[in-house]
């Protein structure tokens, strides 16, 4: 099964703990989108990407791959399972 985690804030603990609970799971594939002060985040070693929109308008750097509207669009029915935090 394929999980997109939609995170929207670096600061929710809650959703960091279960993204990396979830993560020691067999079969689970994760992804995670850093959208809004997300793009803050640290990625836990899985598969990220950031919102180019975000990142520039916050003015960070990152090493997430950088993904538009569209293709966060794409994302969403690319996956199994999509949570947002």
């Amino acid at each position: 099964m394929k999980v997109l985690h939609i995170i929207r804030n670096h600061d929710d603990g809650l959703a960091l703990r279960l993204v990396e609970a979830i993560n020691r799971l067999d079969g689970v594939e994760q992804a995670l989108l850093m959208i809004q002060d997300g793009v803050y985040a640290d990625s836990f070693g899985l598969k990220t990407y950031a919102c180019s929109e975000d990142v520039q308008a916050r003015g960070v750097q990152t090493d997430h791959e950088l993904v538009d509207y569209d293709r966060i669009a794409d994302m969403i029915f690319e996956y199994d399972r999509v949570i947002t935090w």
